[in-house]
């Protein structure tokens, strides 16, 4: 049941609020987060109702990096080869103390979003996300903005209704140096997988011999195998992801245990499964299982796995786009999208393949929200890779007429490794065996201006006419925004271009893609559908990028055994390479696809760019020669010259007075090598110093004493570091026992006493304490219904508190600590109180004409509460009236507008003035109301 905030219209003077939306609590100036959505802002989309104002929201609050570009060049020392930081990416913790949101500023915002009536659900290791649920009306009051129902055609050309904003929405100005963006306000899936489907396959039952009877390439091909990949790009046997793990992050269910199985043994790969923990799944909100086979998700797990047969896959499942996965809940398909991101970028999974895109538009949360999550996670030693779409030059949410070049993201950024798509073959009919044995020439992904190659498994119109279908190829161009990073400023042919960042050609903007595999779906790799049996090829950038992310973990197995330093993000190392640092030649690690197009011109474009015989828009800088990529990556290691970590030559040392409430100040050990930064860690010791243990929080060269080191002993940890990395601890000795007064200790709780209704004042009464408290501390919560739940009232922190509206519907609880001259004790917490409810529900009805005995009557009502100005009020609707008139009786529910009719088909009631009484019996949130209206039947 939901108020609605309408006016009388009856009277003189009678007013109208500003806006048909609860008020919203506190005021003060106000900054807008980005633009409208772009599917609202063109002309693409018409506005269809209102959004159910009880409907739940999840969104996603990203925060800002506190130094996004020292973070940037620590990025970039960190992994290009040369540099005096190379190979030493950072631990989350001095992500977290550099260049990450504080742990402050998280509960910053996470406590505004709870006085909003939201609940916060979830935050993460590196302070970047805050995720919460609440109704779409909390939403519009939280972020002042109005959510709608609109229909349009979205990204792939499908028509569909979503809710999004009619209003930019905003947040405080306080908040303005914190928060970038948010996610979640609208359910427009602006994401699309890059999978497809060959546009001849015949599906027929699989068997191995089957699919190897072929001698040549055709309309039956079914699918290269794992094996085909691994001898067309030369990955040395031994090399097989042992050891490593690869990170998946899509949406729908990964393949059972049963579908891989049948794949395995059908193309003679080894598989990983579930049952045995080689396929590991983390599920993130709103995904649910759903059985059957889903291609795209199929193919990402089975891409990577067969080129690295022995790593663990480890897929992080979002919520399904779109509605292609009927189990999981609708809507918020972004914010699903986020978590499984951050959840994969702050695991210890360093290498993590994306197969969808995003239509690049600076109106689009989800690229100012992705954007820091993927460099800041990239510091800490991780690579994402993205496959850089299916729709060739263009982006399949424009308008093909005018919108081609349109880059896709967020393969555009330039903290992801962008993968584009190949053709194997030396035109795009070239003859070719079913089982390869080396490396059988590429092309650029056979490019269809109208799709016609794979009209079976369309991407759907392009200008919304019925006939017209998007181009098909590998996705490539440049951003439109993000500034050309410093390990791509040599493009080849499109080097000598200058300005500033445009679509079409531009020096200074990032061009994608990075690398590029097999894409064909004509020439692709084996599918095999666990319900039927049958098998048939599939491809798209889609299973290039979890191929490259299969060929990296080989790569990394390759290189743990050896000095050399971890992969980490690895851009700035492949283009270091293709120009030919430390005597490495570009032509031995890549594969250059083959710039001769004079069979066939779709073999060497995307529509708008065109390959050659460096990196290129199309294919990027071509696909791997493992072997030879690993004796490239092992000649630049060992070209690097990194000065040596700082040694410990003396401890640090601990000052101050051993009291509570005293400070204690760490003061440097002496080191080698110049060390430039430290790191703390505060322990808890017994009293002899031994049996320590790490205080949480105690991060800084100064700690305070707490009432609960009393009888115990202190050390700190410190690490110190240069551009070589960190050292190892060296650990002080450690303190006197701490000494300190008994702090109170609790032995009941407090309790509130007071009525639990909107306005009224709740007072707490002490709880019973040892050890004479001098003072005492309040703060007062909301809750659940079920008192579980709770979150911090702001501003709730003396002994009384008046309830607020925006309690309304929630429990209340107190939290009280009590202190004296040794600290504050342990705090007691009251139990809840029953939920508040509202004080004032009011009934009107308008004067009726006679009612004629044994005719029929319609009565009407209407409910409601006062409003926040005169004469204003709060309709309420899904609530039931009752109406009794004469001992007959009929109910009816509100309306939005407030009002309830029912209709008594025979009025029995005797003639002259009689009561009619309207009766809402309330519920657990809304006190009942009684009207009595005298009528007269006559």
């Amino acid at each position: 049941m939901m108020a609605i905030v309408v006016s009388w219209g009856l009277a003189a003077g009678d007013t109208i609020p500003a806006a048909a939306s609860a008020p919203v609590a506190g005021g003060g100036q106000r900054v807008y987060l980005g633009n409208l959505p772009p599917a609202v802002t063109s002309n693409r989309s018409v506005a269809v109702g209102a959004v159910r104002p009880a409907a739940g929201i999840s969104i996603g609050v990203e925060l800002k990096l506190r130094n996004w570009a020292g973070l940037d060049r620590t990025l970039l020392r960190a992994a290009t080869p040369g540099t005096l930081g190379y190979g030493h990416y950072l631990t989350q913790a001095r992500v977290n103390q550099l260049f990450d949101p504080t742990v402050t500023q998280q509960a910053a915002v996470a406590a505004w979003l709870q006085s909003q009536g939201l609940t916060v659900t979830r935050t993460f290791s590196n302070h970047l996300l805050v995720m919460a649920t609440g109704t779409a009306s909390r939403m519009d009051s939280a972020f002042h903005t109005s959510l709608a129902r609109y229909r349009g055609r979205l990204v792939g050309g499908r028509v569909s209704v979503y809710y999004a904003p009619s209003i930019r929405p905003s947040v405080p100005s306080k908040l303005a140096a914190i928060v970038q963006s948010v996610t979640g306000l609208d359910d427009a899936s602006f994401a699309v997988s890059d999978t497809m489907v060959g546009s001849s396959v015949e599906r027929h039952f699989v068997s191995h011999a089957s699919l190897r009877s072929d001698a040549t390439l055709d309309g039956n091909l079914s699918g290269y195998f794992p094996s085909d990949f691994r001898k067309a790009y030369h990955v040395p046997a031994g090399d097989t992801g042992s050891g490593q793990t690869v990170g998946i992050v899509m949406w729908c269910d990964p393949p059972s245990d049963n579908t891989l199985k049948t794949w395995g043994r059908t193309t003679g790969s080894a598989y990983p499964t579930r049952s045995v923990g080689s396929l590991v799944v983390t599920v993130e909100k709103g995904a649910a299982a759903n059985p059957g086979d889903q291609e795209a998700s199929d193919l990402d797990v089975e891409a990577a796995a067969g080129l690295a047969p022995d790593a663990t896959i480890h897929y992080f499942e979002a919520q399904a786009i779109d509605g292609s996965c009927p189990a999981d809940t609708t809507g918020g398909d972004e914010t699903s999208l986020e978590e499984a991101l951050e959840d994969a970028g702050t695991s210890k999974v360093k290498i993590i393949t994306n197969s969808w895109t995003d239509c690049e538009d600076p109106a689009d949360t989800l690229e100012t929200t992705l954007d820091p999550i993927l460099a800041a996670n990239s510091l800490t030693g991780h690579d994402f890779l993205f496959s850089s779409g299916d729709s060739a030059s263009y982006c399949a949410g424009g308008e093909a007429a005018t919108d081609d070049p349109l880059p896709e993201y967020p393969s555009s950024s330039p903290y992801v490794t962008s993968v584009g798509g190949t053709s194997f073959g030396a035109t795009c009919t070239s003859s070719l065996s079913q089982s390869l044995t080396g490396y059988p020439r590429e092309t650029a992904w056979c490019y269809d201006a109208t799709g016609g190659r794979n009209n079976s498994k369309g991407i759907g119109p392009c200008d919304g006419g019925a006939n017209a279908t998007c181009p098909v190829g590998s996705g490539g161009g440049y951003s439109q925004f993000a500034t050309r990073p410093a390990w791509q400023l040599k493009l080849g042919a499109y080097s000598a271009a200058v300005g500033k960042c445009k679509q079409k050609g531009a020096a200074g903007c990032r061009g994608y893609p990075d690398v590029s595999a097999s894409g064909d779906p004509d020439r692709g790799g084996l599918y095999v559908d666990e319900n039927s049996g049958d098998g048939y090829r599939i491809g798209g950038t889609g299973l290039a990028s979890p191929l490259w992310a299969g060929m990296l973990a080989d790569v990394s197995q390759y290189l743990a055994g050896k000095p050399d330093p971890a992969i980490g993000f690895v851009n700035p190392l492949l283009y270091k390479i293709a120009n030919g640092y430390a005597g490495t030649v570009y032509t031995s690690a890549f594969n250059q696809v083959d710039p001769d197009c004079s069979g066939d011109a779709g073999a060497c474009t995307n529509g708008q760019y065109f390959t050659s015989a460096s990196w290129n828009p199309v294919t990027g800088l071509g696909s791997p020669n493992v072997a030879n990529l690993e004796t490239a990556i092992d000649t630049v290691d060992n070209s690097s010259n990194l000065p040596p970590v700082p040694l410990n030559v003396t401890s640090p040392t601990i000052a101050g007075k051993m009291v509570t409430g005293q400070k204690l100040t760490e003061t440097h050990g002496t080191w080698t090598h110049s060390p430039n930064d430290y790191l703390y860690q505060w322990e808890d010791c017994d009293g002899s110093g031994a049996g320590c243990s790490a205080i949480h929080g105690a991060t800084a060269q100064i700690y305070v004493l707490a009432s609960f080191d009393i009888g115990h002993t202190l050390r700190v940890e410190e690490k110190a570091g240069n551009s070589g990395g960190d050292s190892a601890q060296a650990i002080s000795a450690a303190t006197t026992m701490i000494a300190g007064i008994p702090v109170p200790s609790s032995t009941n709780i407090p309790v509130i006493s007071g009525t639990t209704t909107v306005g009224s004042t709740l007072t707490e009464k002490h709880a019973s304490w040892t050890n004479v408290p001098t003072h005492y501390a309040y703060q007062w919560e909301d809750c659940d219904a079920k008192g579980s739940e709770c979150a911090l009232i702001k501003g709730g922190t003396v002994q009384k508190y008046v309830l607020a509206p925006s309690n309304f519907g929630l429990t209340i609880r107190l939290i009280e600590s009590a202190g004296n001259a040794g600290g504050q004790g342990k705090p007691a917490t009251s139990a809840p109180t029953t939920a508040v409810r509202k004080v004032v529900t009011k009934l009107r009805h308008d004067a009726l004409a006679p009612i004629s005995k044994g005719s029929k009557a319609t009565l009407s009502g209407l409910l409601y509460q006062p409003g926040p100005t005169a004469n204003s009020y709060y309709a309420l609707e899904d609530a039931t009236l009752k109406f009794t008139l004469g001992g007959q009786s009929c109910s009816a529910a509100t309306a939005s507008s407030g009002v309830a009719t029912c209709t008594i088909g025979k009025v029995s009631a005797a003639k002259g003035k009689q009561t009619l009484k309207i009766v809402f019996a309330g519920t657990g949130t809304y006190a009942p109301a009684t009207l009595d209206v005298t009528v007269t039947v006559k």
